[in-house]
């Protein structure tokens, strides 16, 4: 299965990839308050915990291809990647996405904080066909988009929708074992 950004907000703004990311770095770290000057007994700083930070994900070297076709890359691929990272006029944000590669939704609610591509191939014109791209997804409160509108296009009125995709046997099955592998079973 392809990975996937799934924009709560329209289809408009959903990406699928053409080749999978080669790799995933995550990083989650935590907030922390350092009174200037405050010691403990034993002279280390004290410390106390603020919150944890949001969790990023860079999918690094996605490829886009366009050389079979002869079409610009640009066209059929980054130019929608490069509306990930401007503002939807009415909610005065970027789009929300849900990450999704095969049975993991590694970000339930995020936002594309950066692109970054390459270009690198190009036809006798000039045309580019290939592109190597870097997406730096960032973790976003799901009450963001609480209370907007949310995709009424992709409404299913009977019965298979993204919930009850995200809700199946399988994806539980895997939620479950996924569990108990973390509880050590």
């Amino acid at each position: 299965m392809k990975a996937k950004l799934f924009s709560l907000d329209s289809q408009d703004y959903d990406i699928q990839f053409m080749f999978n990311p080669t790799q995933l770095d995550l990083s989650r770290s935590v907030k922390l308050n350092q009174p200037q000057g405050a010691r403990s007994r034993r002279g280390q700083p004290k410390v106390s915990f603020a919150a944890p930070d949001p969790c990023v994900i860079t999918l690094s070297k996605i490829v886009f291809d366009t050389y079979e076709e002869g079409v610009s890359v640009l066209d059929r691929y980054i130019n929608q990647l490069l509306k990930s990272v401007q503002f939807i006029e009415q909610q005065k944000r970027p789009p929300i996405y849900i990450f999704l590669w095969g049975a993991n939704d590694y970000l339930a609610s995020c936002f594309v904080e950066s692109v970054r591509y390459q270009l690198k191939m190009f036809l006798p014109d000039g045309t580019p066909v290939r592109a190597e791209v870097n997406l730096t997804l960032k973790e976003v409160d799901a009450s963001v988009v609480e209370g907007q509108q949310r995709r009424p296009e992709n409404v299913d009125r009977f019965g298979d929708s993204r919930e009850s995709r995200l809700n199946s046997p399988e994806r539980n099955r895997v939620s479950e074992e996924t569990e108990q592998r973390r509880n050590g079973r």
